[in-house]
């Protein structure tokens, strides 16, 4: 999934676009907090807790169109209710619920996750881009690179349109502020050994059908993890934590024995700070004989 400085750079280059000449700091930062922080319904993640499931677990209702609508309402109405907003408060609102709305249609171009609950309440089903060029690291020249290109150019042409900087923060203030909420708010890719995520897809050998109550080892480097499983929505989903690097999965389940499992690695390279990347390892096992 996009990290936070993603979805925080979108909300700048947004604002840009959108903010009336007299916003203020404060705005941008409405804007990014809006961004960002749609990813806490996965905040279990990281403690092997899962994700919050009366959210309906992850991308979903926290990255619904309608869910966009509402939070950015509340906030301009909450945060700019000040006189002097009253003519740009509708611009703003604008602003922050467009920077809100594009972090799930951001989430659909990621190759990893099981798709965006776009259209919450009217539908619970999950959308994905058949287009997914978002893998881990490569965010930087899809995202990053882009983006900071027309956040420099809005600038300069705003600069060209009135002697006033319309937005009255330095545009290097405004990319270190990103920078920092995203680092510290749901995830921002880190070093090389900073663990990662790896989701277990365990079935049976035989029938093809998904095993729950599984239990089992994770192994990297020169340490070994248990693997976590818990339940959301109606499935068992297991998890184990390794670096980056060549990592070695055990899976063990009552009355099931390893069928090709046996020596089973996966190669993936980055990692994450609190919010993991996926990778997805899928494991089959066969009944005892």
């Amino acid at each position: 999934m996009p990290s936070s400085i993603s979805h925080g750079l979108v909300a700048v280059a947004v604002g840009g676009a959108i903010l009336p000449k007299l916003a203020s700091r404060r705005c941008l930062v409405a804007g990014v907090l809006c961004a960002i922080l749609l990813d806490l319904d996965a905040i279990g993640r990281p403690f092997g807790r899962g994700d919050l499931t009366f959210l309906g677990g992850h991308r979903a209702i926290t990255h619904s169109l309608a869910f966009a609508v509402l939070l950015g309402a509340v906030v301009a109405w909450a945060a700019f209710r000040d006189p002097r907003w009253d003519q740009h408060r509708l611009r703003i609102g604008v602003f922050l619920i467009v920077a809100t709305a594009l972090h799930g249609v951001l989430d659909a171009f990621a190759s990893y996750g099981d798709g965006v609950t776009l259209f919450w309440p009217y539908s619970m089903e999950r959308y994905s881009s058949p287009w997914q060029p978002l893998r881990g690291p490569n965010e930087i020249w899809w995202i990053w690179l882009p983006v900071l290109s027309v956040i420099l150019l809005l600038k300069r042409l705003r600069q060209s349109w009135s002697h006033e900087l319309s937005v009255k923060t330095p545009t290097g203030t405004l990319l270190l502020m990103t920078l920092a909420l995203g680092a510290c708010g749901t995830g921002v890719d880190c070093t090389l050994d900073d663990p990662a995520a790896i989701r277990l897809v365990v079935s049976d050998r035989v029938s093809g059908a998904p095993l729950v109550g599984i239990s089992g080892t994770v192994t990297s480097a020169s340490y070994s993890r248990p693997i976590l499983c818990y339940t959301s929505s109606d499935r068992e989903e297991c998890f184990g934590w390794a670096a980056s690097g060549r990592v070695a999965v055990q899976v063990t389940r009552e009355g099931f024995v390893p069928w090709d499992t046996a020596g089973v690695q996966v190669a993936f390279t980055g990692g994450a700070c609190s919010r993991p990347i996926m990778r997805d390892l899928v494991v089959r096992l066969q009944p005892t004989p």
